[in-house]
């Protein structure tokens, strides 16, 4: 799904951790209305004018090209027959912060299941460069996500603490936020055109093009760019295959901290592989919460 949750994703936990003044509550950004203008009076005796009070006039709901979204709609329907999956994919994160040193660049594993009606699997892991061959391996889980049929879990390593709520019985509760790439699979309301919908209803959502083909790894891709506001100005690059599903995601953030400063956080997602209908059995997705941690 695109992403209002730009903010809402895993990764993006690691972006609010980094640039605190972004978490302040939506419902007080942008909602305020402006002073109220009274106007002056020459005489003592004469009664004060009404005060008039200027309103906010939203920008009108983007247009979409409807062959845009026929093609988003093609990846959606494809997800939608299949009754599994099994992915792999990898995270980059880098910030150029204003007014303070850059953090160094994250670089995740994501690795998938999902199987029908309402069975997930999602384990994040950071990933540490061998100074040995030069390149990255699995250092340690930092958050997991299951769906077990009757329970949807989150457990995050940063605090070791876990959440559990009810997955639903089609598995449209499970809050998959992380994997935008099988956005769609348990429910339409997690799709890419269900989130650009979102995005035009807050008024949020700027444009929706498709650019001209792009080559990368070897293969060419069409790309849909979906540029919104969310805390600030957000350009998002979705690379769609030949197989009809998106295998990669680049994310362009301006986000605005404090004093107005402008963060630049970029966020680059590739799907190093993924299989369609693999067999995998509900004992797959059994979860019990590690020693020691604590429900939220």
């Amino acid at each position: 799904m695109v992403r209002p949750f730009i903010v809402l994703a895993l990764g993006s936990a690691i972006v609010l951790g980094c640039l605190p003044s972004l978490t302040q509550d939506k419902s007080a950004r942008g909602s305020a209305s402006p002073t109220p203008l009274t106007t002056q009076t020459h005489t003592p005796t004469q009664p004060k004018s009404p005060r008039v009070r200027r309103h906010y006039k939203p920008p009108p709901p983007a247009v979409v090209d409807p062959k845009i979204l026929v093609l988003l709609n093609s990846v959606q329907a494809k997800l939608r027959t299949v009754t599994s999956v099994s992915a792999e994919a990898h995270r980059v994160f880098k910030w150029s912060l204003t007014g303070r040193p850059n953090p160094l660049p994250i670089h995740r594993i994501v690795e998938i299941q999902l199987m029908r009606p309402n069975y997930a699997s999602v384990h994040d892991w950071d990933l540490q460069l061998s100074s040995v061959d030069g390149k990255w391996h699995r250092k340690k889980l930092s958050a997991i996500q299951i769906s077990d049929g009757r329970y949807y879990w989150f457990w995050l390593a940063y605090t070791n603490d876990y959440y559990r709520s009810a997955s639903g019985p089609k598995g449209n509760e499970i809050p998959l936020a992380s994997i935008d790439y099988c956005g769609g699979f348990f429910s339409n309301e997690s799709s890419q055109i269900a989130g650009i919908n979102y995005l035009n209803s807050q008024h949020a959502l700027r444009s929706v093009t498709l650019k001209e083909n792009q080559t990368w790894n070897g293969d060419t891709y069409k790309v849909v760019e979906i540029t919104f506001d969310e805390v600030g100005s957000i350009l998002q690059d979705c690379y769609i295959g030949s197989d009809g599903l998106i295998h990669r995601i680049f994310t362009h953030s301006a986000l605005i901290g404090a004093n107005h400063a402008v963060n630049i956080v970029n966020e680059d997602e590739t799907l190093d592989w993924i299989k369609l209908n693999p067999h995998l059995s509900k004992s797959s997705f059994k979860f019990t919460p590690p020693a020691g941690s604590h429900p939220d």
